[in-house]
């Protein structure tokens, strides 16, 4: 038997293998990247891939909301319940409330501030 012959599955394996190393490496940046643009508490936690990704929709929603009621001149608290209608086609059950993650961090921080409920706009609607 030639020897070429019999060598050759293992150095495609080893090519295929440095391929996925590579890919897998990538993928790991792209998340680290990812998760440094997304505000979490505390500041330090390490979020998994899935967290990553559902965080990141949920953080680009609260955005696009704050983007839709500044230009409606709304500057209260909770705008992602002001404005759920946008997203209401990705809900299956009407009733379902979600709670925006960065919503609550704002009451959070309001709370700190020492503004309360009653002065706060998070119930306005």
């Amino acid at each position: 038997m030639d020897s070429y012959s019999e060598s050759e599955p293992v150095i495609e394996r080893s090519v295929a293998n440095a391929r996925e190393r590579n890919r897998t490496s990538s993928v790991n940046v792209a998340f680290s990247l990812l998760r440094m643009h997304i505000p979490t508490e505390p500041k330090d936690r390490k979020l998994s891939k899935i967290e990553t990704l559902r965080l990141a929709v949920s953080y680009i929603r609260h955005l696009a909301n704050l983007i839709a009621a500044n230009t409606e001149g709304y500057h209260g608290n909770n705008v992602c319940e002001r404005y759920k209608y946008m997203y209401e086609e990705y809900m299956n059950d009407p009733g379902y409330k979600q709670i925006c993650t960065f919503c609550l961090t704002e009451v959070k921080q309001d709370f700190k501030n020492g503004v309360t409920l009653k002065d706060s706009n998070i119930f306005m609607c």
